[in-house]
């Protein structure tokens, strides 16, 4: 199996239990959540994976950086007030 199809079963994977365990909750903390598996199996798979595969996966990860901090932004104004 190659690393890149390794890695989209992982993330798939992950994103099926999201589904079944966070269900009910807020739709931002599901994102979060699916931008946090990105991330660590970005991580893991960092070495193995080839370059142009690793431009697409951080255009993705840019995103979730800012959904990221919009997301705390909004909380914390929440907060304030």
């Amino acid at each position: 199996m190659k690393k890149n199809d390794l890695f989209a079963l992982l993330f798939t994977s992950w994103l099926a239990i999201l589904v079944f365990f966070a269900m009910d909750t807020d739709i931002s903390l599901f994102i979060i959540l699916i931008f946090i598996g990105f991330l660590v199996l970005r991580e893991l798979f960092d070495v193995s994976l080839v370059g142009n595969i690793k431009e697409r996966l951080n255009f993705y990860l840019y995103l979730g950086v800012i959904f990221f901090s919009i997301t705390v932004i909004q909380k914390v104004l929440e907060i304030i007030r």
